[in-house]
């Protein structure tokens, strides 16, 4: 099968599983993010997007800069009047855009053998996708992912600079972007690949920064007392307390992940008991995840085919949303 056909196959699969997405209306932050915000249903704005955090003026303080998202949500309430169809449609081939992308850049780092092909299928129909497909305000996370991987992609084919500029849009789509350089590295050094070849991508990081202190006052992050208790009760918990809950829903975003039986789009205010004593047993579970999967990345480093790239490919991915290095707005979210 050709590279053409095998990306034909991953894209209608993948948007076959979502077909009646776009019959839905509109869900949870879609209402607040769509039908309540000038920016998006009423017509120019540009510069206030783009110089505004993401919740603006919806709420008065914010410290996520999203730019990219805001125009692609108005610009889907241009072509379609605001009837959800349309950016339920977009989200759909949004998603099977990031298949192709998955299988661009296995197939690159693998070569295209028949791995990368059931890799990206698999990542097409995994269920744990839905809250970022379905749900129109996932469109962040689509347009991350899509931008990232494709800028993994381009790193590895060599083309660095036109990786930097990717890399850019995918931050100003999500923050969550910012792990682009981790992936980066963790692939260069799985890969046996020449190691060093990132001074763009580091130049765009800063610029980036700089950009959110300039707009946000903040470089990175912002204040925990903007997140509400009922969203993440761990922005408001003793430092020791978030952690050891941390490492709980670690172990719980894993399962999750193998065994996507039960499905929430909801994870907030007690639905997650917080872990106040190391004895807890999903704390113990998280911890033993952590150490296999370090002594497996230990183990198996530099073998090509090995576990050691997958495991840091989703560790450097979960790092930005795993309330260790600060709080986030959810205390799990599937679609992080």
């Amino acid at each position: 099968m050709g590279e053409m056909m095998r990306s034909i196959l991953v894209a209608v699969i993948a948007a076959a599983v979502y077909i009646g997405a776009p019959a839905n209306g509109f869900v949870f932050d879609d209402r607040e993010i769509i039908l309540s915000n000038p920016l998006v249903e009423e017509p120019g704005h540009i510069g206030e997007i783009l110089t505004s955090h993401y919740w603006h003026p919806i709420r008065k303080r914010g410290y996520l800069y999203r730019p990219l998202t805001i125009l692609s949500l108005r610009a889907d309430h241009v072509i379609g009047g605001g009837k959800p169809f349309v950016f339920h449609a977009t989200n759909v081939l949004l998603h099977a855009a990031v298949s192709v992308a998955v299988l661009f850049a296995l197939a690159q780092a693998y070569g295209a053998g028949l791995v990368p092909l059931l890799a990206a299928l698999i990542f097409a129909v995994h269920p744990i996708h839905s809250e970022a497909v379905a749900g129109i305000a996932g469109r962040a996370d689509l347009l991350a992912a899509l931008l990232v991987i494709l800028a993994w992609w381009l790193h590895m084919k060599g083309r660095h600079i036109t990786s930097a500029v990717v890399f850019l849009a995918g931050l100003l789509s999500k923050e969550s972007a910012i792990v682009l350089p981790g992936i980066l590295a963790a692939s260069d050094w799985c890969l046996s690949r020449r190691m060093g070849r990132y001074r763009p991508v580091l130049v765009v990081t800063i610029l980036y920064f700089a950009l959110r202190w300039a707009i946000l006052g903040s470089p990175a992050g912002g204040d925990p007392s903007l997140i509400h208790p009922m969203d993440n009760p761990l922005a408001a918990a003793p430092l020791i307390v978030r952690l050891l809950t941390a490492i709980k829903v670690i172990a719980m975003q894993a399962w999750i992940l193998v065994f996507p039986l039960n499905l929430s789009a909801d994870y907030s205010y007690d639905q997650i008991q917080l872990v106040t004593r190391p004895s807890d047993p999903l704390f113990i579970a998280g911890v033993m995840l952590l150490l296999v999967a370090g002594g497996c990345v230990w183990l198996y480093r530099g073998r090509r085919g090995g576990p050691a790239l997958p495991i840091l490919l989703y560790a450097i991915g979960l790092a930005p949303v795993a309330n260790i290095l600060m709080p986030i707005g959810t205390v799990l979210a599937e679609r992080t």
